[in-house]
């Protein structure tokens, strides 16, 4: 087939099954506050849409939720409109709001995700861009799309959330956007296709399937999941943990201990205090700058390089491909080994350490500049070696590459 006749072929495609664009809109609001002592729960669901939480000056939660639809027609919207509805209820501790669409009617909502502008400009060859996320909604399964198709009503609901002191907030968008800012309670989100933007000074809990989640300022311990985006975290105290199948990881200003892994992408940690540090990436580099704690990193495939280090108890790292640059203070560890199977490793000592060393390199120099070395073995491809009469034992190994180990 010609590329004039396979252009032809998708533009045909493009145009039979989607909406012109002459949509008509239709909003509508609810509201309602109710009182919230420290203590109660502040529980949102929603299928397609935003949800922004914000704190309160007092202490009452107070919920608004802008229902959209969108036809052919005003009056198509306006019915469609009918169909979507907001149920709020208020209990001792307990508040909860869930947005109710019409899913006896449709299996399919169109939803124009305000992430890709660009599928509902209509523009040349956007379905090309198309999107759909098939969710699990109030037990039914739904299919979110991000083009407008004749068959799938444009169904959404925004809520904005205005959270007192102390009141925790559970929200489940499965397909939008979650942000807030200064939330003054613990924060759970679960999502399925949604970014998530919090400011929080409590404990944080979220998981996303698919989506870029940022977390600053919590306080308490915060889990962040997703299955493909980057994860950021910036600013907690307490015990961290975080998760990408697909995509980067940074971590700063963290006090507390610290787990971090992704499938595929880069890990950095900058200004953590931790009594363990645990790093792992399938493929990609781990930076490490300005960190304090028992270190465990290890890389499938990529570089692991770390300044201004402070390590207690143990220092662990090591790579399938990849060099290891490693520099910081390890008087206090009991054990260091370092391995890579091609690339070299150096280790730089802020201030040297009593150590047995135990260096061999495959293919490559071993360099050891340290005060007061002495030799116990040396052949071609290992070196055994003691400082200040032996100590803490520390063990490099690389297939493929050269070693250096020096004091600054």
């Amino acid at each position: 087939m010609t590329r004039l006749a396979v252009l032809g072929a998708l533009c045909a495609l493009a145009l039979g099954p989607s909406i012109a664009s002459t949509a008509s809109a239709a909003s509508r609001e609810v509201k309602k506050t109710a009182p919230a002592a420290e203590g109660a729960v502040v529980e949102i669901e929603n299928l397609a849409g935003t949800v922004r939480l914000e704190p309160a000056a007092g202490g009452e939660v107070e919920i608004v939720a802008r229902l959209t639809a969108e036809g052919d027609s005003a009056a198509e919207s306006d019915k469609l409109l009918a169909m979507l509805d907001v149920e709020i209820a208020a209990s001792a501790g307990h508040v909860t709001a869930r947005a109710k669409y019409p899913l006896d009617s449709y299996s399919t909502i169109h939803y124009p995700d305000p992430r890709r502008h660009g599928d509902e400009d209509h523009g040349f060859l956007s379905f090309l861009s198309f999107n759909r996320s098939t969710v699990r909604y109030q037990g039914r399964r739904v299919t979110v799309i991000s083009s407008r198709k004749r068959h799938a009503p444009t169904l959404y609901a925004d809520f904005q959330v205005k959270v007192p002191r102390g009141v925790s907030v559970t929200v489940r968008d499965a397909t939008g956007l979650v942000s807030g800012n200064d939330v003054r309670g613990a924060v759970s989100v679960d999502c399925d296709d949604a970014d998530v933007k919090l400011r929080a000074t409590g404990s944080v809990k979220v998981r996303t399937g698919s989506g870029d989640v940022l977390v600053r300022d919590a306080n308490g311990e915060s889990r962040l999941e997703t299955g493909s985006g980057d994860v950021t975290l910036d600013g907690v105290k307490g015990a961290v943990s975080l998760h990408t199948g697909s995509g980067d990881v940074k971590l700063s200003r963290a006090d507390g201990d610290v787990e971090v892994d992704t499938g595929s992408g880069d890990a950095t940690l900058k200004d953590v205090a931790a009594r363990h540090v645990r790093a792992n990436t399938g493929s990609g580099n781990v930076v490490l700058d300005h960190v304090t704690g028992a270190l465990e990193i290890s890389t499938g495939s990529g570089d692991i390089q770390g300044r201004a280090l402070v390590s207690a108890d143990s220092l662990r790292a090591d790579t399938g491909s990849g060099n290891l640059t490693l520099q910081g203070d390890f008087t206090g560890v009991r054990e260091i080994r370092l391995e890579t199977s091609s690339g070299d490793i150096e280790l730089s000592l802020a201030r040297t350490l009593p150590m047995r060393l135990v260096a061999k390199s495959s293919g490559g120099d071993i360099d050891v500049d340290l005060p007061e070395l002495h030799t116990v073995r040396k052949t071609e491809h290992e070196l055994v070696a003691e400082v200040g009469g032996g100590g803490t034992p520390v063990r490099i190994e690389t297939s493929s590459g050269s070693v250096r180990v020096a004091a600054r």
